[in-house]
């Protein structure tokens, strides 16, 4: 979180750090032990598991979950361009890199719809390996039109890893490395990481930032509103610990152990900052009272959330073979891929490739928006977590 104590601020790069745990250095198995041994002493039960709890309805859900504020993220990210000229007054390209669910490219749009920026859309991946098409013809035209700012929120639909797949990304660096207008570039983690070994992005460009992490205390400024009418009521389930309304919080912009419940920390470290995925495990964890009988209603409704380690989360399906493999590490290096653009790029028959993509989906490790496939933020650090455990190139974040 920044030193201003904006939830949506941004930093240098090589600033980043993954949130981590302050409150409590037991985990993993003997963590496991100790929960184990404590429910022992209260007769099998933990503190506020007396009682059976339902999950809530897909509207009461959606009720009070809270939106992703991307136009507050594009006026920081707005204001964080305007300061770094002091720093770097050379900085002409800016790289905003963030992983999955980070919002990148709707931050940047949001910026660019404020700011009245030029955004230069990706062209048609059928373009991207079309040797008819040749790279200017996809994009001159629409850099020399215009003076001020240029933003490309989505610099991963500019290339496939295909043998042709990477002529239209190296051009448009070309052009843009020789240019003088000020460009910001928003790139995937995943993107990011392979580009720079492929093309050396990070020598390209002059600054490169990215979204603070979220920690405890920016999830419960997002999760928990200032307190009026019809709000409802959030409660840790193993403590009953009341969660504090965003006015009753500290504003300097410091995580207060204090002030912050233990399970948006919890919430925090387990989704290594990454606001899609913090929301995913909160809304995961909603449970309601049986005699909640109110399908609509929110008002005086008390939500009992339960913490990450209690939950139950999508897990890639077994076996776990290489086409399981590819077809994940595909889709998070492209952020997001069709299944034409899978069945194009990977090296199995179409039918087996098509399975894969019906396996993964039945087991919600994966869905569809837009017409491409990408990891769902509940199964994001359990995917993230065996690639890298097989080797994989995954991002840093």
């Amino acid at each position: 979180m920044s030193e201003h104590g904006e939830p949506w601020s941004f930093l240098p790069l090589s600033e980043f750090e993954v949130p981590h745990s302050t409150t409590n250095p037991v985990s993993g198995p003997w963590s496991r032990f100790w929960n184990w041994i404590r429910r022992g002493l209260n007769g099998g039960e933990e503190p506020g598991e007396q009682q059976q709890f339902d999950r809530p309805s897909r509207g009461q859900i959606e009720q009070v979950l809270p939106a992703f504020p991307w136009s507050e993220a594009g006026r920081a990210l707005a204001r964080y361009l305007e300061e770094r000229p002091s720093d770097r007054p050379t900085a002409r390209l800016t790289a905003v890199v963030g992983p999955p669910g980070s919002g990148v490219a709707e931050t940047i749009e949001a910026a660019a719809k404020d700011g009245g920026w030029q955004i230069l859309e990706a062209p048609e991946w059928k373009d991207l390996i079309d040797p008819g098409k040749l790279p200017d013809d996809l994009f001159a035209s629409q850099l020399q039109e215009h003076d001020g700012l240029l933003a490309i929120p989505r610099l991963q639909r500019f290339f496939l890893r295909h043998h042709a797949g990477m002529n239209t990304l190296r051009r448009l660096l070309e052009q843009l490395a020789a240019g003088k207008r000020r460009v910001v570039l928003g790139v995937d983690s995943w993107s990011w990481n392979f580009l720079d070994l492929v093309v050396h992005l990070a020598d390209l460009v002059d600054d490169m930032a990215t979204r603070a992490p979220l920690n405890g205390d920016c999830l419960n400024r997002w999760f928990c509103p200032a307190k009026e009418s019809g709000v409802p009521i959030f409660r840790a389930g193993r403590r009953h610990e009341l969660f504090q309304s965003a006015s009753e919080k500290n504003t300097t912009g410091e995580e207060n152990d204090d002030k912050v419940p233990v399970l948006l920390r919890q919430i925090a470290v387990a989704a290594r900052g990454n606001p899609a995925v913090a929301r995913a495990l909160w809304a995961h964890g909603f449970r309601i009272p049986p005699e909640d009988k109110n399908p609509e209603g929110r008002e005086g409704r008390t939500y009992w959330v339960t913490r990450p380690g209690d939950q139950t989360l999508p897990q890639p399906p077994r076996p776990l073979t290489s086409m399981t493999r590819f077809v994940l590490h595909a889709i998070l290096l492209h952020s997001g891929l069709s299944s034409e653009q899978l069945i194009f790029l990977l090296p199995f028959p179409n039918v087996d490739v098509l399975a894969e993509i019906h396996r993964l989906a039945k087991s919600e490790v994966i869905e569809q928006a837009q017409g491409r496939w990408g990891v769902t933020p509940l199964a994001y650090p359990a995917v993230r977590n065996h690639l890298q455990e097989e080797g994989y190139l995954v991002d840093s974040f």
